[in-house]
């Protein structure tokens, strides 16, 4: 998670810095606030000051994760050369991203799924609307790539995009929560994908 200057916001990104690894390696239910603030070199009451609870701690990585993840995709996407060069790049850029973010990535995958069972917390519309958006940034550069004629025009860009991103989330909860070997070759992965997206006609 990107950081600005200043005290306060450095401290609290050592908070998230430290509360991700400890919740990627104890688990979010076996990991207490006092060693998350042991770990961050602050005070007890400093955490809660910054985020009132260990519920906020997630939300707040999780906010602060997918803002850099959607401003990253839509970066990578519009200055690729056509369609398919902006798919090819979203891709990398999550491997990339996921692989930088390794704790974070293994909290939202094994203990996010948890609180979407619960409706009050707000977090099956926060995830899902993010999910939406995520796709339609995929779905545009489809749409571009058939307008560039970089892609098949006998694609259906949302589907089409809905299967990449179920493609991408699969894959990489398989990966960090130990479901396959770390060492798996996404770029075949990515050359699978666009192979299925590649205009033949070109």
């Amino acid at each position: 998670m990107s950081t600005q200057s200043g005290g306060l916001v450095t401290k609290k990104a050592k908070i998230l810095k430290s509360a991700a690894k400890l919740f990627a390696e104890k688990g979010f239910n076996d990991t207490s606030t006092c060693e998350v603030a042991e770990a961050a070199g602050v005070a007890h009451g400093t955490v809660f000051y910054h985020f009132k609870s260990k519920e906020g701690l997630l939300s707040a990585m999780y906010e602060s994760l997918i803002d850099e993840y959607m401003t990253g995709l839509k970066s990578v996407s519009a200055f690729a050369e056509n369609g398919l060069k902006g798919v090819e790049s979203m891709l990398f850029f999550h491997s990339v991203f996921a692989d930088k973010y390794r704790s974070e990535f293994t909290v939202m995958h094994r203990d996010m799924p948890s609180f979407l069972c619960e409706k009050t917390c707000g977090w099956y519309k926060k995830m899902t609307d993010n999910s939406k958006k995520s796709i339609s940034i995929i779905a545009d550069a489809i749409r571009r790539g058939q307008a560039d004629g970089s892609i098949s025009n006998e694609l259906e860009p949302e589907t089409s995009a809905l299967t990449l991103k179920a493609l991408l989330t699969g894959m990489t909860r398989m990966k960090y929560l130990s479901m396959v070997d770390t060492a798996y070759d996404f770029k075949g992965a990515a050359e699978f994908c666009l192979s299925a997206l590649r205009n033949r006609e070109e």
